[in-house]
């Protein structure tokens, strides 16, 4: 944006992410993000920012139930290493614009050079994905053990017995000196 330049004129930003695992507990093989008032969730700042998360263990379609362009690109993301002559021939039938995707795929197959930069991508972009998990899961363990510790601080203002906070929220008398509660 140059100077002085309004934000009506930024172009709309789009993240998709595409997961060989599995990052939110739902059944759902998409999920979207954007940004959304903590407080009233019905009230969205911008449609111009938002994440997407393909997670493909959760994409279960067979190559027969393929209808659109997405459920062609996952099929063939979730497949590569096992897909066939004749279903890489269904979803060209189904989307002719996939046959440059299956020739891209066909040349780093025969290459072995390239075929080892491409492993080396993948390793580097796994090792990457996985620490992002890991570190959304320590956040999702942090924001438990705070709520937990809302709970107890709750608890004392409302008079219960120490004992039962600590039996309730299963947090230690060391967890509640730390946090003021006690």
């Amino acid at each position: 944006m140059k100077e002085a330049g309004g934000y009506s004129l930024l172009n709309p930003v789009y993240q998709i992410n595409i997961l060989d695992f599995t990052l939110f507990p739902t059944d759902r093989y998409m999920s979207k993000y954007s940004l959304r008032d903590e407080y009233d969730p019905n009230i969205t700042l911008t449609e111009d920012l938002q994440m997407v998360f393909l997670e493909l263990p959760k994409f279960g379609k067979t190559i027969n139930e393929i209808q659109t362009k997405l459920d062609s690109w996952l099929y063939t993301f979730k497949n590569t290493e096992k897909i066939s002559e004749e279903e890489m021939g269904i979803i060209v039938d189904k989307e002719p614009n996939m046959a440059n995707a299956f020739k891209i795929l066909e040349y780093y197959s025969s290459d072995p050079e390239k075929r080892q930069q491409l492993e080396e991508r993948m390793h580097a972009d796994r090792d990457f994905a996985y620490e992002m998990v890991a570190q959304f899961e320590k956040g999702s363990e942090k924001g438990k053990i705070e709520g937990k510790i809302d709970d107890a601080r709750m608890m004392k203002e409302k008079g219960l017995d120490l004992s039962l906070i600590l039996e309730i929220t299963g947090l230690s008398e060391s967890q509640l000196k730390e946090n003021g509660i006690l």
